[in-house]
């Protein structure tokens, strides 16, 4: 759903949150970073509503305590609107560095969610790279071994099927072309999200097993 970061007391319970981790976490020495800057990961960005604001004082906050800014990956990218629709001003006005898509699940599309799904999902990434290239923005893509929540969820949904470990191989060969068009274009490294270690309520676990062995970390 909707997320309003200027309601109520919204901008103050994550300030507290952020500052909270500013003193405790980001400067961590296992803590992830790039480029020197810490990551922050704002998870479904694009269902953020009145967020420019409060988020860039936050950030200025943040960035004050540490004596640094956060590397900002937003998780934005869907399927609609279209890439040229998204709100890019306003990401780039909070400083963000990257986007990502943490995950493209779509249970109302089965002939995209099928066995080409790794060929749509990078077609939609190269579309996004395209728009947020101009804001200064990269665009990290995921990739995962399938989908698959039909015990949990329900037998009609759509899966993503592994393929005897296809799928995977083609979502990284997809994305490999992505990074290397990305690669070097504001001297930062070229990244990829894996979608799950274990998440098996959803079949996109890479974690050795018994159906799988080891196919998806070999």
């Amino acid at each position: 759903g909707q997320v309003n970061l200027s309601f109520a007391d919204n901008p103050k319970i994550l300030e507290h949150h952020l500052m909270y981790a500013a003193e405790h976490l980001f400067n961590h020495p296992n803590y992830y970073r790039i480029n020197g800057a810490p990551v922050l990961f704002l998870y479904t960005l694009r269902d953020y509503q009145n967020f420019v604001e409060p988020l860039s004082n936050i950030f200025a906050k943040v960035q004050k305590r540490l004596g640094k800014p956060l590397y900002i990956i937003g998780d934005m990218i869907w399927w609609e609107p279209a890439a040229q629709f998204f709100p890019w001003g306003e990401y780039r006005a909070i400083n963000v560095s990257s986007v990502t898509a943490y995950n493209l699940y779509k249970d109302d599309d089965p002939e995209t969610m099928g066995a080409s799904f790794a060929y749509h999902a990078a077609a939609l990434y190269s579309k996004v790279a395209h728009e947020a290239s101009a804001y200064g923005i990269q665009v990290i893509p995921y990739v995962s071994p399938g989908y698959d929540d039909r015990k949990m969820r329900g037998a009609a949904r759509p899966e993503i099927p592994r393929a005897d470990g296809a799928q995977y191989l083609k979502a990284w060969q997809q994305m490999q072309r992505l990074l290397r068009c990305q690669h070097g274009a504001g001297g930062e490294p070229a990244i990829a999200m894996l979608n799950s270690f274990n998440e098996w309520h959803e079949g996109t676990q890479a974690e050795p097993s018994v159906e799988f062995g080891d196919t998806f970390l070999d």
